[in-house]
Order: structure tokens, then sequence, then C-alpha cells
């Protein structure tokens, strides 16, 4: 004699109930949020992170390294914590908006418009330096010597290429 398994229905009550417990385990990000999680999976395209309340994020591989020949492995290890956004600690490595870079400081793949991703400064061993900021706009000198307005609100990684 065979017994079938007990099927729980209706677990978190009516309807509404159950849509609640859905919207209670889904974030909503904007542009310019602080996001932060732990690195779950490292594949050969993507790396995704534990993001929390049932979410994850994906940052695609192409996204760790301006270099298409990096392993991501050689970039993230599982378990290690990664944080995105405007307010992040000004170091080398890090990608935030120009507004939040000192001026004179060394910078690379810049964004010459925000959220287009990086454009300038891109090639191995290049490095660009923010001169000045006026006006929402930032002065870049770029590797060939050009200055560059770009606009501050526009993302670049601190350090040379």
């Amino acid at each position: 004699m065979s017994i079938s398994p007990v099927i729980a229905v209706n677990d978190v009550g009516s309807a509404e109930d159950f849509l609640a417990a859905i919207e209670g385990t889904i974030r909503n990000f904007n542009d310019g949020d602080l996001v932060e999680g732990i690195v779950v999976q490292v594949d050969r395209d993507e790396v995704l992170l534990d993001i929390g309340y049932k979410t994850e994020g994906v940052i695609p591989s192409r996204e760790l390294s301006i270099r298409h020949d990096v392993d991501p492995n050689e970039i993230v290890k599982v378990g290690e914590k990664v944080v995105s956004g405007p307010d992040v600690d000004v170091k080398v490595g890090n990608h935030l908006p120009l507004e939040k870079i000192p001026e004179g400081s060394m910078i690379h793949n810049i964004e010459l418009r925000p959220g287009l991703g990086g454009k300038l400064a891109r090639a191995g061993g290049v490095v660009a330096q923010i001169l000045a900021k006026e006006n929402n706009m930032a002065h870049i000198k770029l590797p060939s010597g050009e200055v560059r307005l770009v606009p501050a609100k526009s993302y670049a990684t601190i350090g040379q290429c």
C-alpha cells in the first residue's frame, strides 16, 4: 500500500496574503543605488551574486575587465563581497561617478555619457586624469593629451588600466 504525499494548499492564506508574501521577497533598485552582494557562482559569461531577499544579481563577465581574455575566476572568487554604486570608497579599482572622484586622480574606463559604459582610456596600461570639475562637467586629460569635457555623473574606474 502506497501513501500519497500530503500537499499543503494555500499555506499563506488569501490570494492577497500570497501576493504580499511574494512582493516582500523582491527588491527593486534605482540607478545609483548602492548594491552589495556575495559571489555565489562564477561562470565564463557571468558572475552571480546573492544580494538578499531571494534576489540574485548578475554581472556580465565583460564588465569585470576590459580585457576579453581574462578568466572571471582571476577577478572574483565565490564568497567574496562585491559592492557597486556611487557611494563606494574612493580607492584603486572602484568604479564610481566622476563627481565623487577627487581632482587630480588617475582614472580609466570612462563613460562619455552616464549609463552607456566605458568608452575612453580602455586600452591596457593607459590612464587619464581628472583636471577639474565645474558646472556638472569634468575636464579629463586623456592619454593622447586631449582634454575632454565629460558629464560629472558619468562613471570611471580609479587607477591605471
